[in-house]
């Protein structure tokens, strides 16, 4: 998420030319001077082609003024789409006051001007949100721009009369919807680019600008299963090299569906590379043009200009086109409207509803903390039926002291606790104590049971025949998680072939007794 807040720094007359060389420093061939900057050196990601300012249609008048309130929004760390949209809102009101025919119409600003101002988008502006976006950039202008040719500027537009209107939460996609949107981006009549970034995304919470950015290689078999590399810009620290997140998956299930889908893409991409531009050619979701005509997509000849690489803008208009086509409505009926981000939304909340750890989210995410996840992201509060059964689990009285383990039983907790402990699907029993999490736990504790050095105790023969059984349970009981299911099922393998060493050695061993 662009933030305009985390360096707010105001115009100053004697950095005008640090100013200027910051415009020469993020591209090759642009100055101050030009009406169009091509700030290719702040691109985010290698599928950003968003990073060009206009200043065509800024008054002359007002220009100058116009590009230094951007660069510094910039030097703040502004992204450059969002700079582009400060240049958009703000032209609304610098046109407004070359109507006035004012030769000094910045200081002239007055209270009543502002009036006729807001007058002025009423008229011409419909959409109450983009007007309220409007006033917010023309306020921060004049707020930053204080010294302008060592004069002050009065600041009229501190109230803002355009309140942002109220929405329900729409950041998570309703089960009601979630259903239908599956059922359409299964369908063979979606565009190829477009179902591989909709799984992409409703699998593993990521962000559409990763996706977009991901490399034609970007899956790779590894020990009987499939990785799945994602690139990431947002948490590390820098934009110009991406960290790369490697995500297992399974070939079977959604999981196969998703990975044959990457397959069939990156044969397309194979196809059009020839007609990608240089620096596209880096890039799996390539796609060819295409119109919808009576009831299907009409093929289009293969040319440059008809081959392109996906952008989080077109994702998002092809995701709003297609629920529009297929009638994705809500449970009010109203139509809706997909946006990428939501799924990330829905697959952190998801993760966190099943009892994903944080550490488990955040390597899907490539957060660096838990802040973001469970702030942002986490919105159990709309799901009431998933805090009730987490509240079941929550045992015993809040002051009641650590319970430890003696001989099997728990002490400082009553049989029933220990009990209801017990039941809980991912709580095991291990030597020493009980794991209350084991889908979570970070450590290999079979690992000793994979090494041919190791000598199991044939005291332990009761022990381990009681693992192997546990294991077994608990791989029937995980069959709605595969990788866990598959672990547990290895598990319960290794337990049960430490027992069958054991009872293999009493046998030996007795009959050379006997013999």
């Amino acid at each position: 998420m662009p933030s305009n807040a985390a360096v707010q720094e105001n115009f100053q007359e004697d950095r005008k030319a640090e100013y200027r060389a910051f415009v020469a420093s993020i591209s090759d061939s642009d100055c101050f001077g030009d009406d169009i900057w091509h700030c290719d050196r702040l691109k985010k990601h290698p599928a950003d082609r968003s990073c060009v300012l206009h200043f065509v249609n800024v008054p002359e008048q007002f220009k100058e003024a116009a590009k230094y309130f951007i660069v510094l929004k910039l030097l703040g760390g502004m992204r450059v789409s969002s700079a582009r949209q400060h240049v958009i809102r703000l032209i609304w009101f610098l046109q407004f006051l070359e109507l006035q025919g004012e030769e000094d119409a910045l200081y002239c600003c007055t209270s009543s001007l502002v009036a006729g101002f807001k007058a002025y988008l009423d008229e011409n502006c419909t959409k109450e949100q983009v007007k309220n976006g409007i006033w917010q950039v023309i306020k921060n202008f004049f707020d930053v721009m204080q010294g302008w040719e060592g004069r002050k500027l009065y600041n009229h537009f501190a109230g803002n009369p355009f309140v942002q209107p109220l929405h329900y939460d729409e950041k998570l996609i309703p089960p009601f919807v979630e259903r239908q949107l599956d059922r359409l981006f299964l369908m063979p009549e979606i565009q190829l680019h477009i179902r591989a970034a909709y799984w992409i995304m409703r699998l593993f919470p990521t962000r559409v600008s990763e996706v977009c950015a991901m490399e034609p290689d970007c899956v790779k078999q590894f020990d009987g299963h499939f990785v799945l590399f994602l690139p990431s810009w947002k948490q590390n620290g820098g934009y110009n090299q991406a960290e790369m997140r490697s995500l297992h998956i399974e070939y079977e299930g959604i999981g196969k569906y998703l990975i044959d889908l990457l397959h069939e893409q990156q044969e397309a991409q194979r196809a059009l590379s020839p007609y990608l531009t240089e620096n596209q050619r880096g890039l799996l979701l390539a796609y060819k043009k295409a119109w919808y005509r009576y009831g299907k997509w009409a093929e289009t000849v293969v040319r440059k200009h008809n081959v392109l690489t996906a952008t989080p803008n077109h994702i998002n208009v092809f995701f709003k086109r297609y629920c529009e086509m297929y009638g994705v409505r809500d449970e009010n009926g109203i139509l809706y409207v997909l946006k990428s981000h939501m799924l990330r939304h829905n697959g952190i909340t998801d993760r966190l509803a099943e009892g994903f750890t944080i550490e488990q989210i955040a390597h899907m995410t490539g957060h660096k903390n838990d802040q973001m996840i469970l702030k942002s992201y986490n919105h159990l509060d709309l799901r009431p039926e998933v805090l009730t059964e987490k509240q079941r689990l929550v045992l015993g009285e809040s002051d009641e002291p650590s319970p430890v383990m003696f001989h099997g039983r728990i002490l400082s907790m009553n049989p029933q606790t220990e009990a209801r402990l017990l039941e809980n699907l991912r709580a095991h029993r291990v030597r020493g104590g009980i794991c209350s999490d084991i889908t979570g736990c970070k450590c290999d504790m079979q690992a000793c049971l994979n090494c041919r050095y190791f000598v199991p105790e044939i005291e332990q023969i009761p022990f381990f025949e009681e693992q192997a059984e546990a294991w077994r349970i608990k791989a029937v009981r995980f069959k709605a998680f595969p990788i866990i299911q598959k672990n547990a099922a290895a598990n319960a393998a290794l337990y049960q072939e430490a027992v069958n060493k054991m009872k293999t050695y009493l046998e030996v061993t007795g009959d050379e007794k006997n013999s």
